[in-house]
This record gives structure tokens, sequence and C-alpha cells, in this order.
């Protein structure tokens, strides 16, 4: 379990690039969601962090309480768990979260594009302003998701893929994995069938 400053600072890293409100890290993954647990995204790392759910902001304020005070040795160990975890209540939701997911994720593939950025609908979505509202990305006739600007981590150097799986006959798991040059993202939203 590594918890020296230089592995919370890799930590913070990738945290910030899942742009999530709470992050769970357990089992060398590092999930995110935003404050109401609308979405799940993870990724998979070979680091070992301590179990530990956190707001954002608090390890990053943490890093920097611990840069002010001057702590450079790297071997130095702190209880980054106590200090900056939140309530327990959010790591049952959490895990719920990740349970529903992983209950879905092993369903076939009703659908795959393998090269989303290639989709007009997707790319006039990751244009619009943040003002601009809700877009509808066009899959199929059967699959039509709602996104807005901004809801995927995306910058324009990233591969987008997506790939759906059907749950039942009113609900299926989007599931979209944006690789970026060191690592892969995943993001999961449930929708319902529109027609």
């Amino acid at each position: 379990m590594n918890t020296t400053l230089e592995a919370l600072k890799e930590l913070l890293e990738y945290s910030k690039t899942l742009k999530c409100d709470i992050i769970r890290v357990k089992d060398n993954i590092i999930y995110g969601t935003d404050s109401n647990f609308v979405h799940l995204r993870l990724i998979r790392c070979s680091n070992e962090w301590p179990d530990m759910i956190f707001y954002l902001k608090d390890l990053s304020e943490f890093i920097k309480q611990m840069n002010m005070l001057g702590h450079t040795d790297n071997s130095l160990i702190f209880n980054i768990v106590e200090y900056i975890s939140i309530r327990y209540e959010y790591i049952d939701i959490f895990d719920n979260l990740i349970e529903s997911v992983n209950s879905y994720i092993n369903n076939s593939i009703s659908f795959s594009d393998e090269d989303l950025k290639s989709n007009d609908d997707f790319n006039t979505i990751n244009a619009m302003k943040a003002g601009d509202g809700v877009g509808l990305l066009k899959l199929s006739e059967k699959y039509i998701l709602t996104l807005y600007s901004g809801l995927l981590p995306v910058n324009k150097s990233d591969k987008v893929m997506v790939y759906i799986r059907d749950i039942d006959t009113y609900r299926y798991l989007a599931n979209f994995t944006i690789v970026k040059k060191k690592f892969s993202i995943d993001v999961y939203f449930m929708y319902l069938f529109l027609n």
C-alpha cells in the first residue's frame, strides 16, 4: 500500500482526469462519480493505494498543505485515509453503484462503435457550449443517448468507443471507453429505451 507524497500526487493526477467530485479507490481501481451518483467512471491502475473515498478537492488540499509544510520525504507515510475520507455511508452508495455496473458488464454487447469520433452527432455534442443543453446521440434506431458537452472527459487526441449492453426490455448500459496516451477511462450510464 503506497501512501507516500509522490504516490498521492499520482493518485491526484489520475483522479483529476476523471473530472468527478467524489473518488473511490478500491482494488487498484480509481472510481469517480458526481455528487448525485448518476454515472460511474473508472481507471484501472497497477498502483496499490489504500481503500478510501474522498472529495477530489480534499486530496488536492491535503497535498498542498503537505508541500507548504515542507514534507518532501517520500518515505513518510501519512494517515491519508482518516485525514480526507468522507462520510462512510457514501461507501455503501458508491459500492452499490459499482456492484450494479459489474452485474451487467458481462452481458453480451448489443451494439458497439469503435470510432465514436466519426459520428456527426457525437462531434456536434462535443462542440456545444455548456449552456446549449443536452444533445441526442443516435447510434442506431434502437439506441439514442442523451449527452451534453463535458459529460465525457474527452480531449481532441483521445480515441472514443462505446459499447451497449441490454439489461432488459426497458434499459441498457452504455459503456464509453476513452483511450488516452497512458491509460483508458471507462464511463458507464444506464439509459431507458425511448421507443
